[in-house]
């Protein structure tokens, strides 16, 4: 197998790890429907999406210690695909996230109601939508950055 594969493998598995340990799998268990294992689904996507780009950050650190065990150039070429992971896990917990919500106003599914269970304070609520706004454009920004790294043409400098 090679690096690239062991490593990304190892930081899923990693992200998975977090989530089976965290109060997700307890909510899924308390509330089986299909709206909740959905908002599971979208909190574990959106937790291996996190590893995987935590993982390039640190790989774009150029850390001296891990040149030196995988050398410069497999560091890039680990960053590379673990880059590309990280895209695919944020753009497929994008679409866990909108297409429901395409579909509902669609009407080709029914809207499930109100989820919430009302005990948030606003100051979660405030923070928890500015917070969701913000990381969409943000999202937006790193895909188009993303899309220019891969063009072969458009010089590193």
């Amino acid at each position: 197998m090679k690096l690239e594969t062991k490593i990304t493998t190892f930081v899923i598995g990693l992200a998975l790890f977090t989530y089976v340990v965290s109060p997700g799998i307890g909510l899924l268990r308390a509330d089986g429907s299909l709206w909740s294992r959905r908002n599971e689904i979208v909190n574990l996507s959106g937790v291996i999406a996190f590893y995987l780009m935590t993982t390039v950050v640190l790989l774009s650190m150029r850390m001296t210690w891990i040149d030196r065990q995988i050398g410069l150039d497999r560091a890039y070429g680990l960053h590379k695909s673990v880059g590309i992971a990280a895209t695919i896990a944020a753009a497929f917990h994008w679409l866990l996230e909108k297409v429901p919500h395409w579909l509902i106003q669609l009407g080709i599914i029914a809207h499930p109601g109100d989820l919430s269970s009302g005990d948030y304070s606003k100051l979660e609520i405030i923070l928890f939508t500015s917070g969701t706004a913000i990381i969409e454009y943000v999202f937006y920004v790193a895909v188009a950055l993303i899309i220019i790294a891969l063009f072969q043409r458009i010089p590193y400098r």
